[in-house]
């Protein structure tokens, strides 16, 4: 069995198939993470929203920008957010999105190989994919058709690229057991560009094979299990070479085995390791700064990688733990579970990425909270609400220069 069956398998998250013509039995198989607070009216609500979505919005605005509409929608509903507070996160995207674009192609052409990979990359030809994945849904079901599409064709490395945008779709996809959903990630898979494409060593790199990685790692490294993702980070910014080489020569060293509980322990690093990559990286006794594409690595040896790619490509920022360590939670008098106003915060954020960051924290924080002492998902948390504040669509507190370049905390440096 490979890595990605083994994956599939540990996450359990395909219950009776669906597809989106029966909007009844998605709704009741959503079965992924939320907390109390969801009820039949707002159930109704995501429900007619997301087909909205799905039925009039291209995945894509702006030539480039992503559709995040489905991921905020779905982030917002997990936290318990009302139906109206649903529609307010509807009507704030529908003001940038773009209408589906027209079909270019006869029915059914992306059937053929040769046509199918011929239009990869071209997002003007988003809505023939988007189609076509939806008969495939209804064709091999869910769970087939991810697996044919995305993880055993060149779309997985493509859905990574672009800052995850198209993992990060097919995740909600899967964890709610959303065809529609899933056939919008395979679209924005299969068309997006891939932010890699102009560096080919990084593109060779990913595409060797496992002998050729471990070449010039000593095999006294390559047996230590003991290295962790975030130890690998930590390697990276402490050696000297500037080439792309960097990446693999650390992340090598990162072993997954084809097994659950090797698999469950790689994603717990993971997440242990975007969470300080993510809220460490401000430098000491300076304002907070989160960068925008760290906070997107919130499988496992790709997504690694590319992570580190990101983290290279933004300046290899230090990693601070004590800025994050040491980030003061406030206690609100009368509550006593500090998450909660952080959610409450999450909900009402306009920004698009704000609920999700806190989603994917607090799911942290459930899966491994206990088992650790630092409170590093909660003060990460904690960080996100107090620095990401917008009052409008134009109004950004996302780092977009790069965290660890110096002209990044300049005083007149912008967020």
């Amino acid at each position: 069995m490979s890595v990605h069956d083994l994956m599939l398998d540990t996450l359990t998250l395909f219950p009776t198939a669906t597809y989106l013509t029966d909007q009844e039995t998605v709704v009741q198989n959503m079965h992924g993470f939320r907390l109390p607070g969801a009820t039949e009216a707002s159930t109704r609500k995501l429900k007619d929203l997301l087909g909205l979505n799905h039925q009039n919005f291209d995945v894509f605005f702006d030539t480039f920008k992503h559709n995040h509409m489905a991921h905020q929608l779905l982030a917002d509903y997990s936290m318990g957010a009302s139906p109206s507070r649903l529609q307010a996160t509807y009507d704030y995207h529908t003001g940038m999105l773009v209408p589906r674009k027209p079909t270019l192609l006869p029915a059914g052409a992306l059937a053929s190989p040769t046509v199918f990979n011929r239009h990869i990359g071209q997002r003007e030809y988003s809505t023939d994919y988007l189609l076509f994945f939806e008969s495939e849904i209804k064709r091999l079901g869910f769970k087939e058709t991810l697996r044919y599409y995305f993880l055993q064709r060149p779309l997985m490395l493509r859905g990574i690229g672009a800052v995850y945008h198209g993992l990060i779709h097919i995740g909600y996809a899967v964890e709610y057991n959303l065809p529609q959903v899933l056939a919008e990630g395979l679209a924005i898979s299969a068309v997006d560009h891939l932010d890699v494409d102009e560096h080919a060593d990084y593109t060779k790199i990913v595409t060797q094979t496992v002998e050729d990685n471990l070449a010039n790692v000593s095999l006294s490294e390559v047996s230590d299990n003991h290295i962790t993702a975030l130890d690998v980070f930590e390697r990276v910014i402490a050696d000297s070479d500037g080439s792309t080489n960097v990446i693999e020569k650390h992340c090598a060293l990162w072993q997954v085995q084809p097994n659950k509980e090797d698999i469950k322990e790689k994603v717990h690093q993971m997440y242990v390791a975007a969470t300080f990559v993510y809220g460490a990286t401000s430098r000491p006794n300076k304002p907070v700064k989160l960068d925008f594409f760290l906070q997107q690595a919130m499988m496992l040896k790709y997504h690694l990688r590319y992570a580190v790619f990101n983290f290279v490509s933004v300046g290899r920022p230090a990693i601070h733990r004590d800025v994050l360590l040491n980030y003061p939670v406030p206690h609100k008098e009368g509550v006593e579970n500090p998450w909660l106003p952080i959610i409450a915060a999450a909900t009402e954020n306009l920004d698009m990425h704000t609920a999700k960051v806190i989603r994917s924290l607090g799911r942290a924080d459930l899966m491994w909270g206990d088992r650790r002492s630092d409170n590093a998902f909660l003060k990460a948390a904690q960080m996100t609400v107090d620095t990401v504040k917008p009052k409008s669509l134009e109004d950004h507190h996302w780092l977009m220069t790069g965290i660890g370049k110096d002209r990044s905390w300049n005083e007149d440096s912008k967020i």
